[in-house]
C-alpha cells in the first residue's frame, strides 16, 4: 500500500519528461515527501522494539523516541557508482496493523532497496507461530520482533566499537565517529544532522593519514577514544565490504510465512567470512548476522546481558560456565537470536 502526495507525482513526472530539469532550491528534494505504509502479522510490540532502538541509537544519524524512529540514509546506487542521500521516518498505525514510514523525495530512486531494508530493519515478514511452535520457554514473548540494521557496514562499525563495553560507551563513540568523519546533512530534524560514513570513507580517511606520514586508521580514530584494535579491524571489515568480498545486506529469511534455509546457509557461510578478519570473534560474528542479515541462529553466550539473564532464570548456570549456557541454547535452534532478544528485553 503507497500514497504519494500530489506535488511529489507532479515533480516526478516533470523528471521523468526532463531528466535536466532544474527544481527551484526552495522545492528541495529533502523536503518533499512521500508516505508508505507496511503491513505485518499482529500482534506487535512497537514500544520494546523502538526501546531497544533508543538505547543504541547512533547520535546524529538515529532519533528514536517512545513513538517513532527517524534517521538519515545513505543508500548506495549499484548503477550509477554513487549513494543516494535521504531521511525517513517511522510511526506505528497501530489500528490498520502497519508501519508508516515518511521518506524524502530523494529516496524514490532506491525505493525497492529501502523497502527491503526498512522491513528487515523492523522485522516485518516474522512469523509469530513458528516461534509459539519452536520456542516454548515461558519467559519468551512470540511477539517480539529481530531489530536489524538499515545498513550493514554501520551494523557491523556500531558492533565492533560496542566490544566488551556498555552500550552507551559504544553509543558515545559511534556518535564521534560520525561527527569525524561522517557528512553533514541536515534538513531540520533536530536530532538528525550526519549520514554515517560509508566503507570508502573510512579507508580513504586511514590512506590520507599514511600520506600525511601517519600510521593510518589508528591515527585517524585513535583521538576519539577507539582503540588501534578496533580501528584496524574497522578498516578491515570496510575494505572486504567495499571489494564486494563480504556483502552484509539483509537476507530473506522469511519466505511465506516459513524460514528460508538457503538463506540461513548463505548467512553462515558470510559469517564464516566474518570470523577470519582478525578482531571479529565469535560474539561480534554473531552479533553482526544477528542484525544485518537477520540471521535468526545467533547466540551470544559471553554476552554480559545474555549471562545475567540466563542466571536468572536457570540458577544453576554458573557464570562463567559458557559451556552449560551453550548446551541450554541448543534447545532454541534454529531461532536462537530470538532467544537472545527476549534474554536482553
Amino acid at each position: 500500500m503507497m500514497h504519494l502526495k500530489t506535488n511529489f507525482i507532479i515533480d516526478i513526472l516533470k523528471i521523468l519528461e526532463n531528466p535536466y530539469i532544474t527544481i527551484p532550491a526552495h522545492e528541495s528534494w529533502y523536503q518533499h515527501t512521500f508516505t508508505i505504509h507496511l503491513l505485518y502479522h499482529p500482534p506487535y510490540l512497537w514500544e520494546t522494539l523502538l526501546a531497544f532502538l533508543e538505547r543504541r541509537a547512533i547520535p546524529g544519524v538515529e532519533f528514536a523516541d517512545a513513538s517513532s524512529y527517524a534517521r538519515t540514509l545513505l543508500i548506495p546506487q549499484s548503477e550509477y557508482h554513487v549513494s543516494l542521500k535521504g531521511w525517513g521516518s517511522v510511526t506505528h498505525d497501530f489500528e490498520h496493523n502497519q508501519l508508516k514510514v515518511e521518506m524524502s523525495a530523494s529516496c524514490y530512486p532506491e525505493l525497492c532497496n529501502i523497502l527491503i531494508r526498512l522491513r528487515h530493519l523492523f522485522d516485518l515478514d516474522f512469523n509469530p507461530e513458528v516461534i509459539k511452535t519452536e520456542l516454548k520457554e515461558p519467559w519468551i514473548d512470540p511477539h517480539l520482533r529481530l531489530p536489524g540494521g538499515m545498513d550493514g557496514f554501520e551494523v557491523s562499525v556500531r558492533t565492533i566499537l560496542g566490544q566488551q563495553i556498555t552500550v552507551s560507551a559504544a553509543t558515545t563513540l559511534a556518535g564521534r565517529l560520525v561527527k569525524h568523519l561522517g557528512t553533514p546533512f541536515n534538513y531540520g530534524h533536530p536530532h538528525l544532522q550526519y549520514l554515517f560514513p560509508n566503507a570508502s570513507i573510512i579507508i580513504e580517511a586511514g590512506r590520507q593519514n599514511l600520506l600525511e606520514g601517519g600510521t593510518g586508521i589508528g591515527d585517524v580514530l585513535g583521538p576519539l577514544g577507539i582503540t588501534g584494535r578496533r580501528a584496524a579491524t574497522i578498516e578491515a571489515v570496510a575494505k572486504a565490504v567495499q571489494s564486494g568480498e563480504i556483502a552484509l545486506a539483509p537476507l530473506p529469511i522469511w519466505q511465506s510465512g516459513a524460514l528460508n534455509y538457503d538463506a540461513i546457509m548463505k548467512a553462515e557461510h558470510i559469517m564464516k567470512q566474518l570470523s577470519a578478519i582478525k578482531g571479529i570473534g565469535p560474539w561480534s560474528m554473531h552479533a553482526i548476522a544477528m542484525r544485518a542479515l537477520g540471521y535468526p541462529d545467533a547466540f551470544l553466550e559471553t554476552d554480559i546481558g545474555v549471562i545475567n539473564r540466563m542466571r536468572d532464570i536457570y540458577p544453576e548456570i554458573e557464570r562463567k560456565d559458557k559451556k552449560k549456557r551453550l548446551a541450554y541454547a541448543e534447545a532454541w535452534r534454529p531461532l536462537r537470536s530470538y532467544a537472545v532478544i527476549n534474554l536482553w528485553k
